[in-house]
């Protein structure tokens, strides 16, 4: 936008420039007509260069608010805090380098390994169903018994008199088993007192298991289809990092071209308007070279821009962007940001030119 108000005011003062020289009969009065068009021209191309800056406000307030119906919010503007650093010293490392970097910090090589390193495991488990299996187990069980002697059980006190107990009689004289409690018990369960105890081996053998065998062929099939899913993710990572650092390297070279173009167009117009003041040019080969600079800034602008894409596509490719800018994982997790996000290649913004309103095009009065 402001690029096209320098335009507009260029064009402007050619107008009223001419003007003066149509005014003394020093230029014919027909150069006036372009000379207008190229006013028109440049406020055309300032509104439409403010309507894509009110859009862009709005795609960006709309992705930081949940309420874009506030009034003041929908007028409001934003105002950057930082812009490109054209000139800014190039830096680019090996690309080797910049590949084991994403191959260890990417995470889709990570989901891709935990994968593999599952497969493996259950393919292990699965191969062990087909080869026999030995089972040795023992066991051991005791019991105690505690408490009073039985009053049902019979008392041999209730035979007839003059009968004498034959051996295997069931029954008891009364306080025959004494009286007992739980550490009584106890003691029986530990002592061996009725034990149950005993060891074994189990040995069970597979004989053409189809079904396992089966399950195994496609643990196998799974196992190696994850190695090259892997393999796959790898290649594709490296194609994507040496991708965004070519993309970077001719971005940055577009931007270099966009700078000497800028530079030329600037010198060419300061040599039009001083051959226009001599008489030596006309005014349509002033505007030409006006027209000229005002796209060779807006190439600049947009070089620049594709510029800092590029950088932020490789962070991206390497996996790069929380720590370059300095946004910290515990921080998001535990809700206290301890230090500021910083972003490498760019400068503060003035504030005060961006908040300034932009200087009145109404060419200067005639003399």
């Amino acid at each position: 936008m402001r690029v096209n108000e320098r335009a507009l005011q260029l064009a402007e003062k050619t107008l009223s420039d001419d003007q003066e020289q149509v005014r003394i009969g020093t230029l014919a009065p027909i150069t006036l007509a372009q000379a207008q068009s190229g006013v028109a021209t440049a406020k055309q191309n300032l509104i439409l260069s403010q309507t894509s800056l009110q859009l862009q406000q709005l795609l960006m307030k709309n992705a930081i608010t949940r309420n874009m119906g506030d009034p003041i919010l929908a007028v409001a503007p934003v105002i950057p805090t930082d812009t490109l650093k054209p000139n800014e010293q190039y830096e680019v490392r090996p690309v080797e380098d910049l590949i084991q970097e994403a191959l260890q910090a990417r995470p889709e090589i990570a989901v891709a390994r935990i994968n593999l390193t599952n497969l493996e495991i259950s393919r292990r488990s699965i191969k062990n169903l087909l080869r026999p299996t030995l089972d040795v187990y023992a066991f051991y069980g005791g019991s105690g018994l505690a408490g009073d002697q039985n009053p049902g059980f019979p008392d041999c006190n209730s035979l007839p008199p003059g009968t004498t107990p034959s051996p295997g009689t069931n029954c008891l004289y009364p306080g025959t088993i004494p009286r007992s409690g739980y550490p009584n018990a106890f003691h029986e369960l530990f002592n061996s007192y009725a034990p149950d105890k005993g060891v074994g081996v189990n040995l069970s053998i597979p004989i053409r298991n189809r079904q396992s065998q089966a399950i195994q062929v496609r643990s196998d099939l799974e196992y190696r289809q994850s190695q090259v899913a892997l393999q796959q993710t790898e290649n594709l990572i490296t194609l994507q990092v040496r991708n965004a650092q070519f993309t970077m390297n001719n971005n940055y070279a577009a931007l270099q071209a966009a700078i000497a173009a800028r530079d030329y167009a600037q010198e060419s117009l300061t040599a039009e308007q001083k051959k226009f003041g001599y008489g030596a040019s006309t005014p349509t080969l002033v505007l030409q070279a006006s027209s000229n600079l005002t796209q060779a800034e807006s190439n600049v602008l947009n070089a620049a821009a594709n510029y800092e894409k590029s950088k932020v596509q490789l962070d991206l490719s390497t996996a790069e962007t929380l720590s370059k800018l300095g946004i910290d994982i515990a921080d998001a997790e535990s809700g206290q940001v301890k230090h500021a996000p910083m972003v490498k290649g760019v400068v503060p913004a003035n504030p005060q030119e961006l908040t300034t309103p932009a200087p009145s095009t109404q060419p200067p009065p005639n003399h």
